[in-house]
């Protein structure tokens, strides 16, 4: 029986580092921070936070049934338009979509636009898709350059989202990976052309690793949350 060992090397990637403060938390400080997408639990071992024999308890006590990361992390239905009027829905990403919210003008969000336009083409050629959500006010003129989908934040939109808008709604830049309606990465408060190329190459394999095991009549291996 095949393990999916990518959805664990995955879920473990820092994606994104969310500083807890400079002294030592407590464990179950750590574990909140890492439920809450803020940190994982490698670079927590890496702060000196928790330890190698502490987290190999842990991940043997919270194991999941793969299909139930992907069940409890899926994306609620919504309907909203991009920038130039057209209909868009939680339909309508790709299977591996880089979701993320951006507000122009901001340094991280102005730096987040060009790394996407500098680098989507390539994150086509692996698989993968950039799908950005702004403001109905933003300056739309700053994304027309672009060859994602950018799409209006309205209150279908945050229905949909549930719990992951916090994540990355209403920031410079917020942005979560989703694989087939399910978001399966911790959020990042940036973005910039290695970590897309890198993330996007991650979530790719990632999902093709899900399919082959779908394909083996084996969908249901465990993998580790957080």
């Amino acid at each position: 029986m095949r393990k999916i060992i990518t959805i664990i090397l995955v879920l473990a990637m820092v994606f994104s580092f969310a500083a807890c403060g400079s002294s030592k938390p407590t464990i179950d400080e750590v574990i909140a921070a890492v439920d809450e997408g803020k940190i994982t639990f490698e670079s927590a071992l890496e702060k000196g936070w928790i330890t190698e024999e502490w987290l190999e308890e842990y991940r043997a006590e919270h194991s999941v049934e793969a299909d139930d990361k992907f069940t409890s992390a899926m994306v609620g239905d919504f309907e909203t338009t991009n920038i130039n009027g057209e209909k868009y829905t939680n339909k309508d990403f790709s299977k591996v979509t880089l979701v993320c919210y951006i507000t122009e003008g901001t340094e991280i969000g102005d730096e987040a636009i060009s790394a996407i336009k500098a680098k989507y083409d390539e994150v086509v050629e692996l698989g993968g898709d950039v799908v950005i959500a702004v403001s109905e006010n933003a300056d739309f003129k700053k994304f027309k350059d672009l060859k994602c989908e950018v799409i209006i934040d309205n209150d279908s939109f945050k229905t949909g989202m549930g719990k992951y808008y916090e994540m990355i709604g209403g920031k410079d830049f917020g942005g979560a990976w989703n694989i087939d309606g399910s978001f399966l990465s911790s959020w990042a408060s940036s973005l910039d052309e290695k970590s897309l190329i890198d993330n996007a190459t991650s979530f790719v394999e990632l999902s093709k690793n899900h399919d082959e095991n779908k394909e083996d009549g084996d969908p249901d291996q465990p993998a580790v949350m957080g």
